[in-house]
Parts: C-alpha cells; structure tokens; sequence
C-alpha cells in the first residue's frame, strides 16, 4: 500500500473515532445515565458533575486525534521516521498520562463525595488501566520513532 493510501485511510479512521466520540459523548452516555437515574434515584443529583467532568475529560482525547492526523499528514508526505512524528507520539503519551491521572483523580473525588456507583467506579478504573497502556505504547513508540529518525538522518548524510 502506498503511503498517501494509508494516511488517507488514516484521516478517515481519525474522523470516524472523533464522530464516534461524540456521538458517544453527547447521546450514548447522557441517555444511559438519565436511564441510571430513573433507576437509582438516589444518584439524580450526579448527573451534571458526571457530564461536565466527562466533558472536560475528554478534551485531551480530542487533542490526541489533532496530534494523530499530524502523524498521518507526516506519512503521506513519505516521511514516517521523523523527528515531528517522535515529537507528536511524545505529546499523545503526556497528554494520555495527564488524562488518566485527571481522570482517576475525578472518580475518586465523585466517589467519595457519594456522586458515583461503585460499578461505575470499577469500570472507570478499567478505563484508567487503558489510558496507561496507551501511555506505555505511545511512549515506546516515540522512543523507537525518534531512534528511527536519527538513523534516517545519519543515512542521508553518508555519500
């Protein structure tokens, strides 16, 4: 497959996750959560503090997809093994790690101010569990990216 190819198909899997995420966000999680409050009652009064730290939460994971299309832009121009692409997987991982520390912070906060179920609780540190994976991955592949990109330079540097 030729370069422009996969970062074509690259930018469409981009947008499809961004359009996933929000529909996610903004219809799926808040008709599931007012179905929860119907049931429990008792937490009715949680589902404004949960949507707005959800959406707050999410913002990062919106910069990633912005960092991940400049990835894919750097692929299409045949130029995967880049310092800019070492620089861009760095950024998703610090982004990633500040997401799931806030994101682990803020359901114990609602946890132990009674605003959260304690199934809810457990599913969100599953979700933490996956940010520190995306964390461990895309750190491992800025370190091997960066390595790539100085072995690239060193190469067109020898006659």
């Amino acid at each position: 497959m030729k370069p422009k190819t996969i970062a074509s198909w690259l930018f469409v899997v981009i947008l499809g996750i961004g359009f996933c995420g929000t529909a996610v966000l903004f219809y799926a999680i808040p008709t599931l959560a007012s179905s929860f409050c119907r049931q429990y009652p008792e937490f009715a009064g949680a589902f404004w503090p949960w949507m707005i730290f959800l959406w707050i939460a999410v913002l990062p994971c919106y910069a990633v997809l912005c960092y991940a299309a400049t990835i894919a832009a750097q692929i299409g121009k045949e130029n995967a093994f880049s310092r800019k692409n070492a620089h861009s997987l760095l950024m998703i991982a610090h982004l990633a790690a500040a997401d799931t520390v806030f994101f682990f912070a803020g359901n114990v906060v609602l946890f132990l101010l009674s605003l959260s179920h304690p199934s809810i609780f457990l599913a969100a540190m599953g979700i933490c569990f996956a940010g520190v994976c995306i964390v461990i991955v895309a750190r491992t592949l800025a370190y091997f990216t960066q390595k790539a990109a100085v072995l690239h330079e060193d190469a067109a540097l020898t006659i």
